[in-house]
């Protein structure tokens, strides 16, 4: 998915597809009553939305002038990092967040507890950079732009690994709330709910 993103360069399109993706893990999530997934995939998919309304209703202008370019795009990669940090932190804390929300019980230890904070934690890294990059290409006249023009293909893979996390944690429930018969019967599996 990333791969056909970053050569397509197609933002807006990716992050509504990234959108759609999401709200259907969140409704396979809520069908299955599983409050862990349900709280992850808030936690990742709220700032998207927040993201998207920013820049796609001019909140934050991405043109910028001459004169005004280290501020624009410090105001732009600051938020980026801003962004990536609130994620970081929000996964760090995510089972206290589900167990204030749901109760003690729902809480339990998930495998994306355990990858998606690295992934958000590279993206820390990529905006800090990025924003270091900028603030050296532009007032120290370094001719870096590494991070600058890789700042999307990081966004378009991270994306895509935490999408791709969350589709694994559902079908993962999926499996443990259903039992499967892997006898094939006319072409299909049989499915038997166990619980």
């Amino acid at each position: 998915m990333a791969i056909a993103f970053i050569l397509l360069d197609r933002a807006q399109v990716f992050l509504a597809f990234n959108l759609i993706f999401n709200f259907f893990v969140f409704l396979l999530a809520w069908r299955l009553k599983e409050k862990n997934i349900i709280t992850i995939t808030l936690i990742v998919t709220v700032p998207i939305v927040v993201e998207t309304i920013v820049f796609g209703f001019g909140l934050i202008d991405l043109s910028s002038t001459a004169d005004n370019i280290l501020i624009h795009n410090s105001i732009i990669f600051g938020y980026h990092l801003i962004v990536e940090i609130l994620i970081l932190f929000m996964l760090m804390k995510r089972s206290n967040i589900t167990r204030w929300f749901c109760g003690q019980q729902h809480v339990k230890h998930t495998f994306a507890d355990d990858l998606l904070p690295w992934v958000f934690l590279f993206g820390v890294f990529v905006a800090a950079a990025t924003l270091l990059e900028n603030y050296l290409r532009i007032v120290k006249d370094y001719e870096m732009t590494f991070f600058f023009y890789s700042m999307d293909v990081v966004g378009y893979v991270s994306r895509t690994v935490v999408s791709s996390t969350l589709v694994m944690m559902v079908f993962r429930e999926y499996q443990n709330g259903y039992r499967f018969s892997y006898k094939k019967t006319g072409g299909l599996f049989r499915v038997k709910k166990t619980k």
